[in-house]
C-alpha cells in the first residue's frame, strides 16, 4: 500500500473497510463502482449523503452522489460538495466539521458551509492517495451524530484498500473513451 494506514484498532472499522473493498472489486466500470461505494457508505455510516470525486491536478470532478443516478454537475449542491472536496484535496488531509477529537487542526471553511447549507450536523472528507498523490476524495454527510475517530480510521482504511481498484477503473475508462470503444 502506498499510504500506510494506522493499524486498525477495532474489528468494526476493519470489517466495514474490507467488505466495501471486496464489493468494489466486483465492479467492472468506474461509475457503477463509484455509485455502489457511495450508496454503501451512506447505509453503513447512517449518513444523509456520501459522495466520491476524482482529482486530476487542481481539478476535482464529482463522480457520484449516493442515491442519485444523475445530478447536475453545475448545480448548487454539486458546487458545495466539490468545494469541500477541493479543500480536502488541497490540504491532503482528512477534514471534518466539526473537528473530531484527536484530529489535527485544518482549515474547514467549505466543510462548515456544506454542513450548514446541507442541513447536516457533521461532514467529513477523506483523501484517497495513489503513489503519494491525492487522486480521489470521499465526502460523507450526516445529521444527529458526529463522526468518531473509529469511523475516520475505517474511511482511511477503506481509501487505502479501494484506491487501487478505483485507479485501475479510471485508467480503463480513459483507455476505452480515447479509443472510442465505450464510455462509463
Amino acid at each position: 500500500m502506498d499510504n500506510q494506514v494506522q493499524a486498525a484498532s477495532t474489528p468494526l472499522q476493519t470489517l466495514i473497510a474490507v467488505e466495501l473493498a471486496l464489493l468494489l472489486d466486483n465492479e467492472k466500470r468506474l461509475l457503477p463502482a463509484a455509485m455502489m461505494l457511495c450508496n454503501e457508505l451512506q447505509t453503513r455510516l447512517s449518513a444523509g449523503r456520501a459522495s466520491l470525486s476524482w482529482v486530476s491536478g487542481s481539478s476535482v470532478r464529482l463522480l457520484a452522489i449516493s442515491n442519485m443516478r444523475e445530478f447536475e454537475k453545475g448545480s448548487e449542491l454539486a458546487a458545495r460538495i466539490v468545494g469541500a472536496m477541493e479543500e480536502c484535496a488541497l490540504q491532503d488531509e482528512e477534514i471534518s466539521h466539526p473537528l473530531i477529537a484527536g484530529s489535527r487542526f485544518v482549515m474547514a471553511r467549505e466543510h462548515a458551509k456544506l454542513a450548514v447549507e446541507g442541513k447536516h450536523d457533521a461532514v467529513i472528507s477523506v483523501p484517497l492517495r495513489w503513489r503519494d498523490k491525492v487522486v480521489a476524495v470521499i465526502t460523507v454527510e450526516r445529521s444527529h451524530t458526529e463522526f468518531t475517530q473509529e469511523e475516520v480510521l475505517a474511511l482511511r482504511l477503506l481509501g487505502d484498500l479501494a484506491v487501487r481498484r478505483l485507479y485501475d477503473l479510471k485508467q480503463r475508462s480513459e483507455f476505452f473513451s480515447v479509443s472510442g470503444f465505450a464510455r462509463n
